[in-house]
């Protein structure tokens, strides 16, 4: 499936109801995961980042291609997390990463280069030799 194309449109969801700033920089992205599962936990991540950066704050989703793995990158400049908050995360936090592995990915909690927090989201890159051998099988 298309990343970059489900990354757009949840900014674009989510957008119109803050003043936060918020964009996207992605070049077109494919890899392995469930579109109705990606497009959850990444709303549920942008929000979240949304909140804590702030009605003047700004979020950053970006997207590329690292060591075999999509990364999707929400970065927010909000006050930033504490040790004790990224390693429990609540309920939100424990849903993202039983999405993100039902998947094959995973989900890392950073301090960000904003000032703010990182939330990584990995994916298994949908190789394009993979794809053409796999065309029935492939989710899309």
């Amino acid at each position: 499936m298309r990343l970059d194309l489900v990354a757009a449109e949840v900014v674009e969801a989510i957008a119109p109801a803050t003043t936060t700033r918020v964009r996207v920089r992605a070049r077109e992205l494919s890899a392995y995961a469930d579109r109705l599962a990606y497009w959850r936990v990444l709303r549920n991540v942008v929000q979240n980042a949304v909140r804590a950066a702030g009605p003047r704050g700004l979020v950053e989703v970006t997207l590329a291609v690292e060591d075999g793995w999509a990364v999707t990158r929400v970065d927010d400049d909000g006050p930033g997390l504490n040790a004790a908050a990224a390693r429990t995360g609540g309920l939100g936090l424990s849903i993202v990463r039983d999405l993100t592995a039902g998947w094959g990915g995973g989900v890392r909690i950073e301090s960000g280069p904003l000032g703010g927090g990182r939330v990584v989201l990995l994916t298994p890159v949908h190789a394009a030799a993979t794809r053409e051998n796999n065309r029935e099988g492939a989710v899309r």
